[in-house]
């Protein structure tokens, strides 16, 4: 998901990683159940709200979590959820 200037896109995971990259340094916040793209957000610095996935194992995010000496994070159960969420900034 890409949440602009009070509006929210949803993106595929399949773009490629260039127009992906494009999108996400242009978001105000990222809200993702993918691993791949909260990484990607938290390269360019963009905030980001972990999603949650039931398809996915949650180890791996507290793994990465862990590993970038974060806060502990939950994820939130839906996007309206994420969006009332403050969100800090990296």
């Amino acid at each position: 998901f890409r949440v602009g200037r009070n509006s929210v896109r949803v993106l595929s995971t399949s773009l490629s990683p260039y127009r992906m990259a494009s999108e996400i340094v242009n978001c105000s916040v990222v809200i993702s159940s993918s691993l791949h793209v909260l990484i990607f957000a938290d390269a360019f610095g963009v905030p980001t709200s972990w999603l949650r996935s039931d398809r996915e194992q949650m180890f791996k995010y507290y793994d990465y979590f862990l590993a970038t000496i974060r806060p502990f994070a939950l994820p939130v159960e839906d996007v309206k959820s994420a969006l009332a969420l403050r969100i800090p900034m990296l």
